[in-house]
């Protein structure tokens, strides 16, 4: 994450909020479709690279929504969003850890940052984020699902109707920004 100028608590705190609102439902989302809630893996190994998924698509679909990027804003904002999934006391220590596993370099915390910023890219050409439940899947029948929802999004991208819902905002948003680069 990277960090451009200086910006008042009022602009940021709004951002962040607003940034936590547009991230959350493709998240939770990928939770709902394999049934599984943040709060069943907080002590399993997978903690770590649904942490580092949070991070990494709230700062990508915050570079890409944007013209001014503040690293506090995209923090702010993945912590709000752990604090919607696991609680405000809990959903707070969870964001101190993503980013203690961020400075320590975690491998696993690091493939779901990278992950997160690949589904944020994604999202943003108009495809379904799902590396969050392709990763939590617990079937093969599910991993089956996921893997025919994204060939059929990748073959109907061009126009066609795509599989999800675009997020408008989101898309709205994007596009303000390549017209004024």
């Amino acid at each position: 994450m990277r960090s451009k100028g200086n910006y008042d608590f009022d602009e940021t705190s709004e951002s962040a909020f607003h940034l936590s609102d547009l991230a959350y439902g493709a998240i939770q989302s990928q939770l709902d479709f394999v049934g599984t809630e943040v709060k069943s893996i907080l002590d399993d190994d997978k903690n770590l690279f649904v942490l580092g998924y949070i991070c990494g698509y709230v700062d990508v679909i915050h570079q890409a929504t944007t013209d001014k990027y503040n690293q506090s804003i995209a923090e702010t904002a993945s912590a709000q969003i752990m604090q919607k999934l696991l609680g405000n006391e809990v959903g707070f220590e969870a964001f101190q850890e993503a980013l203690e596993y961020m400075l320590d370099r975690n491998s696993q915390f690091l493939s779901g940052l990278t992950a997160g910023g690949k589904d944020a890219n994604e999202t943003i050409i108009g495809l379904a984020p799902l590396s969050l439940s392709e990763f939590l899947a617990d079937s093969v029948g599910k991993v089956m699902a996921i893997e025919l929802i994204r060939s059929t999004e990748r073959r109907n991208v061009t126009g066609e109707e795509v599989g999800f819902e675009i997020d408008d905002e989101l898309t709205r948003q994007f596009q303000n920004k390549m017209k004024k680069e």
